[in-house]
């Protein structure tokens, strides 16, 4: 019976070291740790590799639909005697799933000019007259990566030139004149100078009735003073006012500061174009430069045919013009 005992201890005694070795054998806390931390980052080179990929199959589709359109535009140029063709239709190519091209044309100029950008899940290619073969991006004037291009209905918007486009408000009128020794940009800014109480500086654009836009400027005076947006356009006749979203602003300019005045409204049914400006106080002399007029409410940086990524639409300073959102 001792001897039964004693194998009775030492088979518990077993069963205790086992139990203390299988506890023994887990994982640690810190173990754990490590282990999640090591799935995380293999998962984080799977998703960085898996992007990669992805990012190259859109980049070589975009790239073989630019060169594929590249070789039929030129194809029809070979066969109408050296003349681009006029539209994508012309070419015969249109719009298809993930893909969508923007063509510009000039056959008018020497040598004649295309420019092609293809665009396939947000991804841009462009081909041109001059480049041949496939480059990154899009052609000057298209949008690029699936963000459309905006154009400027602006036609001078810094009187680079000449002060074309800008017009007088007011009983007394306001004197209007090119500057070049107080400007923000270029070469040149509108000096506004106000010969009466009501007198104001405006941008003549074309806009038809119920188009909502967005008109802004720079000013500078170099005294502090305040302006009030304003806007009117001619109607069977009569001077109609433009109404300002949100009611007539007055902008304080501070002294010596390029300030950007911004407002947006709804030209009036039946109109055809807008005058877009400000009235500011009599006796004041304000400059004016980098004019954006543009549909919508979206409140973008300027951008004009000089641009980046931008073209004149026309006569440079003398036309709207387009280009990507800066």
């Amino acid at each position: 019976m001792a001897r039964k005992a004693s194998r009775t201890s030492h088979e518990r005694q077993s069963d205790s070291s086992g139990a203390a070795n299988f506890v023994k054998g887990g994982f640690t806390i810190v173990e754990l740790l490590i282990v999640i931390v090591v799935i995380a980052i293999l998962a984080a080179i799977t998703i960085v590799a898996y992007n990669g990929i992805q990012n190259q199959a859109k980049a070589a589709a975009a790239q073989a639909a630019a060169k594929q359109a590249a070789t039929k535009i030129q194809t029809y140029a070979v066969r109408n005697a050296d003349q681009y063709p006029a539209d994508l239709a012309a070419a015969g190519l249109s719009n298809s799933g993930d893909t969508s091209y923007q063509y510009r044309v000039d056959n008018s100029a020497t040598p004649k000019t295309y420019c092609i950008t293809a665009t396939t899940q947000n991804t841009s290619y462009y081909v041109s007259s001059s480049t041949g073969s496939p480059a990154v991006g899009a052609c000057a004037g298209h949008g690029a990566n699936g963000v459309a291009a905006i154009t400027n209905l602006a036609n001078n918007p810094g009187a680079e030139v000449n002060t074309a486009s800008a017009s007088s408000v007011g009983s007394n009128g306001t004197t209007i004149a090119r500057d070049t020794t107080t400007r923000r940009s270029g070469t040149g800014s509108f000096r506004a100078t106000a010969n009466g109480s009501s007198a104001g500086f405006t941008t003549s654009v074309g806009l038809s009735g119920g188009t909502s836009f967005r008109w802004s400027a720079y000013v500078r005076s170099a005294t502090a003073t305040t302006i009030n947006t304003y806007g009117q356009t001619y109607v069977s006749g009569t001077y109609t006012p433009v109404v300002v979203a949100g009611g007539d602003t007055t902008v304080s300019l501070p002294a010596n500061t390029w300030t950007r005045v911004s407002w947006t409204g709804v030209s009036p049914h039946g109109a055809s174009y807008v005058a877009l400006g400000f009235l500011m106080s009599g006796g004041a002399t304000v400059f004016i430069d980098d004019v954006m007029i543009t549909t919508g409410t979206a409140n973008y940086a300027f951008a004009d045919g000089d641009s980046p990524g931008w073209i004149w639409n026309g006569a440079s300073n003398a036309s709207t013009s387009t280009g990507p959102p800066l």
